[in-house]
């Protein structure tokens, strides 16, 4: 059984971070990517308003990040799906920010409609770098193996979304939090197994998955 993965370490999450090791470590253990992200989607929709647009946030209702980005603007509209943003008004100026973890799909879908309902509309792309390389990953994995496991919390905006896009090109797809919720069903008449994980995941879930994914591999060998 062969075992391929698009994941990042803590050292390739931590790269752009200054100081020593320790120093980016005590950052990592804080929300710091997160509110990293926060940041850049609050000063793009702060820099829209003062041009007088009206803001779009594309995102989902209620979720902390797009909580945050409403706070920082007055009277913003969040639009979650197609749906929505059929259903809004015309309106002369709009400036758009996503949620950072959103899909590259969904934005584009939203941002095409919105193009049809705003005379002057100015979209600032706020997807993080990490999410749209881990969404382009996880796509080839998806097309070339026999079953995908995406390792990250249910709780996660990101492994939700990972997850998604992985069952849209594969149906063999399963999130887990860790090495616990794999059961060795889902590895019968399989040869190739594509890992992913959330932003978020710690390594040593990820590396407890490997472990354990090999043990079936070996006593699938043995039978």
């Amino acid at each position: 059984m062969y075992l391929r993965s698009a994941v990042e370490s803590s050292e390739s999450r931590l790269g752009f971070l200054p100081g020593s090791a320790e120093e980016k470590l005590a950052f990592y253990n804080l929300p710091f990517l997160d509110k990293l992200d926060e940041l850049v989607c609050n000063a793009s929709a702060a820099k829209l308003e003062k041009e007088g647009r009206r803001i779009i946030i594309i995102g989902d209702h209620g979720h902390d990040e797009v909580v945050g980005i409403e706070s920082h603007a007055k009277k913003p509209i969040v639009i979650s799906s197609v749906k929505e943003a059929e259903k809004l008004r015309r309106y002369k100026r709009a400036g758009v920010v996503s949620q950072s973890t959103q899909t590259i799909e969904n934005v584009q879908k939203i941002i095409n409609i919105l193009m049809t309902k705003v005379y002057d509309l100015h979209f600032i792309n706020t997807i993080c770098f990490p999410t749209k390389r881990n969404q382009n990953q996880i796509k080839d994995l998806a097309k070339n193996n026999d079953l995908m496991i995406i390792i990250g919390s249910f709780t996660s905006a990101n492994s939700k979304r990972l997850t998604e896009l992985s069952l849209e090109i594969n149906p063999n797809t399963f999130q887990v939090n860790g090495a616990k919720d794999l059961k060795q069903k889902w590895f019968s008449n399989v040869k190739s197994v594509g890992i992913s994980a959330g932003a978020s995941t710690p390594d040593y879930l990820i590396d407890e998955v490997h472990v354990k994914i090999k043990k079936f591999s070996k006593s699938k060998k043995g039978d």
